[in-house]
């Protein structure tokens, strides 16, 4: 602030009691105005004296004159560029919002307390901003949002918007996004309690809603890093709405949210969601998709954790068209109620497609059948651990149309379908006590088995955190299609979800004094076709590691060599050389 200060045309204090109106309409480019705690807003923060209204300046700067919050009444900031508000308290203004900024670039706003308000809190429309540590202290109605991020159609301002670290609670801890492809959002650390999208059928995003121009079929490109939303609620997707644009999730989790269709999240017709270490737990449909409501989207998840959702169709899963995919990810104890249980407690696909790779899926139910299939829908199963799932069924087939795929899976279930149908895959373990009724013939590389998959520290009913990994005598073990990638290990790949780590192979280290083929002392070995002489190394006693050699030259200097210079690299790098 010294520095700002320096270059500042013009720096002055308001006290608690001047007018803060007058004092920002002075402002001109460069200034800095300092307010003094203290101040006392009236409750409906539309005196004018409190509002500050800044238009058409640049490098402007106004904050606390102390290390406690200043109290204003509203701050609008119009057409202005580098305009950096500090450690304030904001009341609401006569434009029903807390914080305006239209037209603006590089805005930044820290450390602000929205203290009341009667729509909206802050309002970021066409412009350039950054909003750190921010925390909205304000009352408003279901479907009202503290934080609104847009763009119009034809508008030609800037359009970034960084958000790092906010917190709300109550049911306008909401935010609103609306933009274009060309409009990036960031979200970062934003903690949301308690949003209320409504519950009118057009009512989406309990505690955050993103969605694109009715104009347009492409909406923002938005990340959202960390985010924890709880207890949020929406017809539509109660924890989050995407109806348009390519969104990121990563490292967040929705939890204990609420809607019509989709408890935790909903996808429309113009949405690519992709997401990365979230959690998706307690979440609650009245209608289907416990967790997802997809209409028509592409979702695509990698380390993503399901538990504990719940639906009377799809506690999972429910799409009416679409696509998605998830990859090492679990879901666990999922479940299905309610007048119309049964209706697929992992997946209830009425169109589109839904595949499930390297994951587990266990200990779900309620119903008659995990997955159900109609109107042409596809599923498939790549490598997933099916076990102790109690669903009458595992595949409800609606149609003959419907397809699935699975391969290289460890399915624990004694029912395969309500209909006899071909099956595509291979290389699957069904494990079932007795004689499975198993409504279609299976590939011929698959087994039927009631032998113990051997799945070593997996009791009934264990943490869902506990993988299923096979042991060293499990069936599973090299028992996939030799014709695939091999498991990283080198070996042929398992079936399930985890591969089995065989132990390194050092070989034999041989008696003492036994060097192999490196030679006595001073040997000269043979030349090979590059027309370089390999050299014998002295008969020390120890033998080299195979793996540490990499096949560069059977002599043992070679070896040594390359080990020797991995060494001095090693303390290079850690003298930071």
């Amino acid at each position: 602030m010294l520095l700002l200060m320096a270059s500042a045309a013009w720096a002055t204090t308001v006290g608690p009691t001047e007018s803060l109106a007058a004092a920002c309409a002075a402002l001109s480019d460069g200034d800095v105005l300092f307010i003094e705690p203290g101040r006392v807003v009236e409750a409906d923060a539309t005196d004018a004296s409190d509002s500050c209204e800044i238009w058409g300046v640049s490098g402007v700067t106004i904050q606390s004159a102390g290390t406690e919050l200043a109290d204003v009444g509203g701050i609008t900031v119009m057409a202005s560029a580098k305009v950096t508000l500090s450690n304030l308290r904001v009341g609401a203004s006569s434009y029903d919002a807390n914080v305006w900024v239209v037209q603006s670039s590089l805005v930044a706003l820290e450390g602000l307390h929205l203290s009341e308000s009667t729509e909206l809190g802050v309002y970021l429309f066409d412009s350039e901003v950054e909003v750190s540590d921010l925390v909205a202290d304000v009352e408003l109605l279901d479907g009202d949002a503290f934080m609104y991020i847009g763009r119009q159609p034809g508008g030609s301002h800037g359009e970034t918007y960084v958000v790092d670290t906010a917190t709300a609670s109550g049911p306008g801890a909401r935010v609103e996004v609306v933009g274009r492809p060309t409009t990036s959002v960031s979200l970062t650390d934003l903690s949301l309690t308690g949003g209320r999208g409504g519950r009118e059928s057009d009512d989406k995003g309990g505690c955050l809603a993103i969605d694109g121009h009715s104009t347009s079929t492409s909406g923002p490109q938005v990340l959202l890093d960390g985010l924890t939303l709880k207890e949020c609620d929406a017809f539509k997707g109660g924890g989050l709405s995407v109806s348009m644009g390519e969104v990121t999730l990563q490292y967040s989790s929705v939890t204990g949210a609420a809607g019509e269709y989709g408890g935790a999240l909903h996808m429309g017709p113009f949405a690519k969601l992709t997401l990365s270490d979230v959690t998706l737990s307690g979440n609650t449909a009245d209608s289907s998709g416990g967790a997802v409501w997809n209409e028509g989207g592409a979702l695509s998840g990698e380390s993503v954790h399901l538990s504990g959702n719940v639906a009377p169709r799809g506690a999972v899963l429910a799409q009416t068209i679409g696509e998605v995919t998830l990859a090492h990810s679990t879901v666990c104890s999922n479940q299905v109620t309610g007048f119309e249980a049964g209706a697929g407690t992992v997946a209830s696909l009425h169109g589109g497609t839904a595949s499930f790779a390297r994951s587990e899926i266990r200990d779900n139910g309620g119903g008659t059948a995990l997955f159900l299939l109609e109107n042409s829908a596809g599923l498939e199963l790549d490598h997933v651990s099916l076990w102790e799932n109690d669903d009458d069924l595992l595949f409800g087939i609606q149609d003959a149309t419907s397809a699935v795929k699975v391969r290289g899976s460890l399915l624990s279930h004694a029912q395969f379908g309500s209909v006899g149908f071909g099956l595509a895959g291979g290389y699957n373990l069904w494990y079932a006590v007795g004689t499975p009724a198993m409504g279609t013939s299976l590939p011929s590389t698959d087994t039927v088995s009631a032998e113990d998959p051997g799945l070593g520290l997996w009791p009934s009913g264990a943490d869902c955190s506990i993988p299923l990994h096979p042991d060293a005598a499990s069936p599973l073990v090299d028992a996939g299609d030799p014709a695939r990638d091999p498991d990283p290990d080198g070996s042929v790949e398992d079936i399930g979800a985890h591969p089995y780590e065989h132990p390194v192979d050092t070989g034999d280290s041989g008696d003492s004094g036994d060097s192999g083929d490196s030679g006595d002392s001073g040997e000269t070995g043979e030349t090979g076709d590059s027309g370089v002489v390999e050299t014998g190394t002295p008969d020390t006693g120890v033998q080299a590691a195979p793996l540490l050699l990499g096949g560069c030259g059977r002599g043992a200097n070679s070896g040594a060599f390359i080990l020797g210079l991995g060494l001095l690299l090693l303390g290079r790098r850690r003298l930071g050389v």
